[in-house]
């Protein structure tokens, strides 16, 4: 627009047949899921998977964003939270400007309740969700069932944890670390 802008006044004029193109808008949200029922994060054919899901639920409501982009991926069963992922849109439209709450929040009624857009913000030109990330933070939750209480049940370790019933060495997986 200040480009245009600056043309009109100096009376200057871009060449004939030369396209005009709106600016591309990318965004980087943030979203967290539970992920005990699906098949990773990218899209598989045939079975769910969080990144089927959420384009399938973006294209509910719009026609601009289809394809997303990740930090990562995540193998079956494992869960994100905070994982950014970014859009970038198919075409330029200059009155694409959707407001980022409105979109987290359109989003988030077209999810199912074990995925959530925790954010939405504007990207810099050439941000890349995978590549422009400064560092990544994986957690594995393990339950040490030993004893007289290694059949004790524990709903929560059930979906968001590795229940082992040896003994764990752990001066052997500090190492490891």
């Amino acid at each position: 627009i200040a480009t245009a802008m600056e043309e009109q006044e100096s009376g200057e004029q871009p060449p004939a047949g030369a396209l005009q193109s709106a600016p591309i808008r990318h965004i980087v949200a943030r979203v967290a899921y539970d992920g005990t029922d699906y098949y990773g994060f990218q899209v598989q054919p045939g079975a769910p998977t969080i990144q089927g899901t959420l384009e399938s639920s973006l294209g509910t409501f719009t026609t601009l964003h289809r394809r997303i982009s990740a930090a990562g991926r995540t193998d079956r069963a494992v869960h994100g939270r905070g994982q950014a992922i970014g859009l970038a849109p198919e075409r330029a439209e200059p009155d694409a400007q959707v407001r980022l709450d409105a979109l987290q929040r359109a989003w988030n009624a077209n999810l199912p309740p074990e995925i959530a857009i925790d954010g939405a913000l504007d990207a810099p030109e050439g941000f890349h969700p995978r590549f422009s990330a400064h560092s990544r933070i994986y957690r594995y939750t393990v339950v040490q069932r030993t004893g007289a209480d290694w059949d004790a049940r524990s709903p929560l370790a059930r979906r968001y944890a590795a229940v082992q019933s040896r003994t764990l060495d752990i001066v052997a997986m500090q190492r490891a670390a």
